[in-house]
């Protein structure tokens, strides 16, 4: 087992395809500049899963489930690649963490406030 020697993730361009060439940093900026509606397209391209809760989700959520989605994340193979059915199911599986992690927060934040 060897630690993948390319990007686990990546900005997912329009057609659905993952794009390495495009740089993260510089595509935070963009997301947090556009309308409510283009973020809506842009957090739908992640939700492979088809999840209804990424819908609900506010603004500032939804930049954070992008950036949630796109970081590269540590991953054994066995001969160091992975193919884009892997990263959609790591997609997939981070959505889950997503959700869980979001839930745990408001609920701490719920238990401050009151």
């Amino acid at each position: 087992m060897t630690l993948v020697k390319e990007a686990i993730s990546a900005v997912i361009d329009e057609n659905g395809n993952f794009n390495f060439e495009k740089d993260r940093a510089t595509y935070f900026k963009e997301v947090k500049t556009y309308s409510l509606d283009k973020l809506n397209k842009e957090v739908q391209k992640y939700n492979l899963s088809n999840d209804e809760r990424v819908e609900k989700l506010s603004k500032w959520e939804k930049i954070q489930y992008i950036k949630c989605l796109i970081s590269d994340s540590f991953v054994y193979t066995n001969n160091g690649t992975i193919t884009n059915e892997a990263r959609k199911k790591l997609l997939i599986s981070l959505n889950k963490v997503f959700f869980k992690t979001l839930e745990i927060y408001k609920s701490k934040k719920q238990k401050h406030t009151v």
